[in-house]
């Protein structure tokens, strides 16, 4: 059957349409691949940070949980504690160690609050067997507080411990060896050998580190790394390190003359006064820190080379000194 040349013209005309149509079929086609796409591979990217920052959340409460065991205090733990009226001053001394590691927990409670909101995201991505993790740290019953004042912390089967560190960790930890209680220097000039004092890196960028004094030759001392004992030892002069507070300190006699900025002793500190202080996480380190306010016995804290940081709180008797004597009077 033969088309007049009208019907010819009219499918002509009709081709650029129809082209465009099929182009737009095809366009719409590979877009909603593309968008399949992009949705799976910015879920599968959402699905891995979340479960990298999950396990992040797990390796820091073991440590948390670790440190928080760890048979060694400083003097101003556990000082948060409410005293009794008939606690004496050795009942107050033993009490608040006991309750240093309840503190060290509760210090942590952001952190722990963080980590259990979580779990709602992670069950929601992964399902409910891989929420099990969150659930052994649930298990554990609440502290009680008994008459005699002597159990804090609850009680713990050491099978449920060791089932929530597994959990908590890829492998069996190893546990760790309790720190050194080494003793604390009352003043810059009676620091001996065995003495624990706060020691600056090789590089200002490294912060402050707990170390312990290996020897003295004048007023040159060599210092280890308590927490690091494979790290160079590095030697440094005794007015050149923090100490940490103590019942014995004695402040030094300068009279007038005192470093600007530095304060004498722990009583004397004061708005626009140098400290070191310990990050919220231990590992961090130790850093300098000017005092903004003082409100009773707490601190408000800006770190002095990170002005941008937000300001931390610390107990006066939480934060390490540096000699205010200046050099020629050392």
């Amino acid at each position: 059957m033969a088309y007049e040349p009208s019907v010819w013209i009219e499918l002509a005309k009709a081709i650029p349409s129809v082209v465009t149509a099929i182009t737009a079929v095809i366009g719409v086609v590979i877009g909603a691949r593309g968008l399949h796409k992009w949705r799976a591979e910015t879920i599968g990217k959402r699905k891995a940070e979340l479960a990298e920052e999950v396990l992040a959340d797990f390796y820091q409460a073991r440590d948390i949980i670790y440190a928080a065991r760890s048979p060694g205090s400083f003097g101003y733990e556990g000082t948060t504690r409410k005293k009794a009226d008939w606690e004496s001053e050795d009942d107050t001394r033993t009490l608040n160690a006991y309750f240093a590691t309840t503190e060290r927990l509760n210090n942590k409670g952001e952190f722990f609050a963080q980590l259990h909101a979580r779990r709602y995201r992670f069950v929601a991505h992964f399902g409910l067997e891989a929420g099990k993790s969150y659930d052994e740290l649930h298990s554990i019953p609440p502290g009680k507080v008994y008459a005699s004042g002597l159990d804090f912390v609850p009680s713990i089967r050491r099978n449920q411990f060791d089932k929530l560190i597994s959990v908590l960790d890829v492998a069996k930890p190893k546990v760790p060896e309790p720190l050194p209680l080494a003793p604390l220097p009352s003043s810059w000039g009676s620091i001996k050998v065995g003495d624990l004092v706060l020691g600056q890196a090789d590089s200002a960028a490294d912060g402050w580190w707990e170390a312990i004094v290996e020897n003295v030759d004048g007023d040159m001392l060599l210092l280890q790394a308590r927490d690091y004992p494979e790290a160079p030892k590095v030697i440094r002069h005794r007015s050149a390190v923090g100490l940490f507070n103590t019942p014995d300190y004695v402040a030094p006699v300068c009279g007038n003359s005192v470093v600007p900025g530095l304060p004498v002793s722990w009583d004397s500190l004061a708005a626009g006064h140098l400290v070191i202080a310990q990050e919220e996480n231990v590992d961090d380190g130790w850093w300098e820190a000017v005092i903004v306010e003082i409100d009773g016995d707490m601190l408000t804290l800006q770190w002095r080379d990170y002005p941008r940081q937000p300001k931390v709180k610390r107990h006066r008797t939480a934060v390490a000194l540096l000699d205010p004597t200046p050099p020629q009077l050392a």
